[in-house]
């Protein structure tokens, strides 16, 4: 195993100064005299090594979200949905750490067993959607079951209460309108 590198251990302050400086474009030479000015101290070489590191990973990464979105093409996933974005979520953190990780160790990504897994993805969470919607209508029904009971109850009070008072039939009619929206 290979010695940390000299960007390690410097504060995390520099450190994004680097990234600041090498994203907008300053030379190795331009980053390094400006991080030694702010008292850090680089290598030309060090900073040559996190640069390419960086562009690597910027590389997988696109790669990545580029077969991420193909995939997602072919699931057909619906980008609006909460599971669709779950799904999407999933397959770009899936293919970064799949192609990362095959690079690392010098290997070449099979795209169909990549694809397989997105499906298989795709597949769980449609089973969670399926099962989130026969959990809302089983709650819908309760709900509906209750209100129907509810009102037969009250009803069944106006009546008894109705008839011991001696009120006529339109002030029931009245009182069950007013109280439960009936007729």
């Amino acid at each position: 195993m290979g010695r940390r590198s000299s960007l390690e251990l410097i504060s995390p302050a520099l450190l994004d100064e680097i990234n600041r400086q090498l994203d907008a474009g300053y030379t190795l030479d331009q980053v390094v005299a400006h991080i030694q000015a702010m008292g850090g101290e680089v290598s030309r070489s060090a900073i040559g090594r996190h640069k390419l590191a960086r562009q690597r990973t910027l590389a997988r990464l696109r790669d990545a979200q580029a077969a991420a979105k193909e995939w997602l093409h072919v699931l057909k996933a619906d980008a609006e949905s909460d599971v669709g974005q779950l799904l999407a979520e999933m397959v770009k953190v899936l293919a970064f750490r799949t192609v990362s990780e095959a690079e690392d160790e010098g290997e070449t990504v099979d795209p169909k067993s990549l694809l397989m897994l997105a499906k298989t993805l795709q597949s769980l969470a449609s089973a969670d959607q399926a099962r989130d919607k026969l959990i809302a209508a089983a709650v819908k029904r309760a709900r509906e079951e209750a209100a129907a009971e509810a009102a037969a109850k009250v009803e069944a009070v106006l009546d008894e209460v109705s008839v011991s008072a001696g009120l006529s039939a339109t002030t029931v009619a009245a009182l069950k309108a007013q109280f439960l929206g009936l007729t």
